[in-house]
């Protein structure tokens, strides 16, 4: 059932619309500016071509490491993309959607756009795979955050924050001390103390 709805979407102006992506792809590769971005256009526009059986997911559950896109410079770049491409993109699907909504037939199609909205507003760390190992990561995912719920927190860990929170208060109350000795007066009263 995918092959033929991919086959139509192809045929009724998914291909189109994956040639457009692969053109700005292009585009954006020969600015030295838009380099950043012309691999998420390529997303994009693998995801354009054949939108049903296949899904977006973070680049780092598929490699089970951290890479340029998935990292605080991957954020930066969707924050980029967004507000120069990613909006008006998103809102062009959406009008797409909805225009495929109006007949039952193309219910299938309003929902591809739809997905294709969500995929261009952040694509940046971004890979497109088929749906059985989207799912197959999620579990992993799930599975590996529930271990780390239930793994208890090395015996270290406790001490080590009682530590860091006394030594914090002490850098304070030594900044106190020295800006009032600073200051001629002493850190504290000593009116009433013999020693």
């Amino acid at each position: 059932m995918t092959r033929i709805l991919n086959l139509l979407w192809f045929l009724l102006g998914g291909g189109l619309l994956a040639l457009g992506w692969l053109l700005a792809a292009g585009l954006m590769a020969v600015t030295i500016v838009g380099l950043p971005w012309a691999r998420s256009a390529l997303v994009i526009a693998r995801m354009a071509a054949t939108p049903f059986g296949v899904e977006a997911v973070d680049r780092d559950l598929l490699t089970g490491r951290n890479d340029i896109g998935t990292g605080p410079l991957g954020v930066v770049g969707n924050v980029v993309w967004f507000f120069l491409a990613g909006l008006w993109l998103a809102a062009c699907h959406v009008g797409l959607a909805a225009a495929c909504a109006l007949s039952v037939v193309g219910l299938p199609f309003a929902l591809a756009h739809l997905r294709l909205a969500d995929l261009s507003i952040f694509p940046v760390g971004k890979t497109v795979v088929d749906k059985a190992l989207a799912a197959e990561l999620r579990r992993r995912a799930a599975g590996d955050r529930l271990d780390g719920l239930r793994r208890p927190p090395p015996p270290w860990q406790h001490r080590l924050g009682a530590w860091v929170a006394w030594l914090l208060v002490g850098v304070v109350l030594a900044g106190l001390a020295l800006a009032a000795w600073r200051q001629g007066h002493p850190p504290l009263p000593v009116d009433g103390l013999r020693i």
